[in-house]
């Protein structure tokens, strides 16, 4: 299985061939879909449902497993600490800790006696994961940026990004009403930010403009809450004069997401709000966690995207695949403090070289395979339109809002019948809408299942309205599965 990815992935890179047609091929879901009941299940409910593959887990294996808590940072004076284990037999292993400011750095553990005798202290030096490290690296380089952080999920690099752009209270942050941080995040701004949130309504339905940015800004007023932003300006304390220098000036936030309900927020307007917000001393935040689709869609380089942005979250488990994470990424003095922040938030794993391998695996090969995604995408919102359903919002990249009031039916009405066929879709009983995402493990067969099935139900209990309402984009809290 795992040779047959491979060949599935070069293949479709190496040959230049549309990836919706050749993306099949070599490429046996037998195996990778298999949930505990040995069924092969295709889940559109999300794009962070995907398996975990045999290769994945080789790949894991082979990675460092270095502590990434216990960093040495070049520009501190961190100790190195030790850990001398007594390895007499006659005894149980008694850990002894210690420091040393003064001794050397080493790249790997190692210790001071290959062959050491039972009494002998074996002395392991706390190294750097050697994955973490080419990840954060890589994707740092990707969006144009100084440094990165790998974290474990979309929700803590959004608010770890978010916290370390603010202060302290009084203060806000000024987001689309639709944004993921704002309703799916379990209101993580109040707090760990203790802020408040402007939510701007997107009259277009698609993406917010500048003139909408520009009504929602809180201005200086003692009724307000503003939102004022400092990077950390030491790594290990801040004084009083510091603190009151910027409470005195006011910095708003504004965080952007791109995707939002799969849709595309054009580069030009980004640039308006960014050179706008920027001018008045404004921080962006973008809660990139399908930037990737984004920029594989449009043809854009991430590095575009980040240069109108101080903080980018992009997600590693949902379009790229990887089993886990998310990456933070900004400059070295914002990833210094969200580091801190991430240990505050309980957030520091250790060997996580093992994920950020596989995380860098699932860039180089499932990133390219997203226009093949896209295009399987289009075909379904348009198959879904033929049989008479509408869309909530405009397909873009890798997901179908399906309205089913325009066939007179509910997701309670078709899941069950998708269920035997083994699919999986979002939605309560009673809903009118479900949500279709599509991922590298969603199979053309799996669509055309999807559409038949569909399509079967409408004309046993559907009915076509004979002229549909004018569909207006509908409200983010009608969509249980947002994540």
């Amino acid at each position: 299985m795992a040779r047959s990815l491979s060949l599935f992935f070069r293949s479709t890179i190496r040959t230049g061939r549309t990836p919706l047609v050749a993306t099949f091929r070599s490429f046996s879901t037998s195996r990778i879909l298999r949930e505990h009941s040995n069924k092969i299940i295709f889940n559109f409910r999300s794009d962070t449902a995907t398996i975990p593959t045999d290769e994945m887990f080789d790949i894991m294996k082979a990675a460092s497993k270095g502590d990434d808590v216990l960093k040495v940072h070049e520009d501190t004076s961190y100790p190195i600490c030790l850990l001398a284990i007594s390895t007499d037999a006659t005894r149980n292993r008694t850990p002894i800790h210690s420091c040393n400011p003064n001794h050397s750095r080493a790249h790997s553990f190692q210790t001071t006696n290959p062959s050491p005798s039972p009494t002998t202290p074996l002395i392991l030096r706390i190294q750097e994961s050697r994955d973490v490290n080419d990840l954060e690296s890589y994707v740092a380089s990707l969006c144009g940026h100084e440094d990165a952080l790998f974290c474990v999920s979309g929700t803590m690099t959004n608010q770890l990004g978010i916290r370390s752009l603010l202060v302290q209270p009084p203060h806000s942050v000024l987001l689309d009403s639709r944004a993921h941080i704002f309703l799916w995040e379990a209101g993580g701004i109040a707090f760990h930010s203790q802020a408040n949130v402007t939510p701007v309504v997107a009259k277009n339905g698609v993406h917010l403009t500048l003139e909408e940015v520009k009504t929602g800004i809180l201005e200086e007023d003692v009724h307000t809450a503003p939102t004022r932003s400092m990077l950390y300006r030491s790594a290990l304390v801040q004084t009083m004069t510091i603190i009151h220098a910027d409470i005195t000036s006011r910095h708003p936030v504004i965080a952007l997401e791109n995707t939002l309900n799969g849709m595309i927020f054009p580069l030009s307007e980004i640039s308006r709000i960014s050179e706008y917000g920027r001018s008045r001393g404004i921080k962006m935040h973008l809660d990139g966690a399908r930037a990737w689709n984004a920029s594989m869609a449009t043809g854009i380089p991430l590095a575009e995207y980040g240069r109108h942005f101080d903080s980018m979250s992009l997600c590693l488990s949902k379009g790229i695949g990887a089993p886990i994470g998310s990456i933070l990424v900004g400059s070295r003095d914002l990833i210094k403090r969200a580091r801190h922040f991430r240990k505050l938030f309980g957030g520091g794993w250790r060997q996580a070289g093992s994920l950020a391998a596989v995380a860098r695996h699932c860039l180089d090969t499932i990133w390219p395979t997203m226009p093949g995604t896209h295009a399987l995408t289009r075909h379904l919102a348009d198959s879904l339109r033929a049989l008479g359903l509408g869309l909530a919002f405009p397909v873009m990249t890798n997901m179908v809002h399906a309205q089913l009031a325009p066939v007179r039916l509910t997701v309670g009405d078709i899941a069950p019948h998708l269920l035997q066929e083994d699919i999986r879709i979002a939605g309560k009983p009673d809903a009118t809408t479900s949500r279709l995402v599509l991922h590298h493990q969603i199979t053309p067969e799996a669509v055309e299942t999807l559409i038949r099935v569909i399509g079967e139900v409408v004309r046993a209990k559907g009915k076509v309205v004979e002229k549909a309402e004018s569909v207006e984009v509908g409200n983010a809290m009608d969509y249980p599965a947002a994540n």
